[in-house]
């Protein structure tokens, strides 16, 4: 994050989510993760 370069966030986070999803389980700390990384990466 501090050298500006992408993280692995949507490859790992992202996918945990999307196969949550699908499976119907909640995985609320992991879209918390998601989402502040998300928000750090865009700074």
């Amino acid at each position: 994050i501090r050298a500006g370069k992408r993280t692995e966030n949507d490859a790992i986070s992202g996918e945990i989510l999307r196969r949550a999803q699908l499976a119907s389980l909640p995985t609320p700390r992991t879209r918390v993760v998601w989402q502040l990384l998300k928000g750090l990466e865009r700074c």
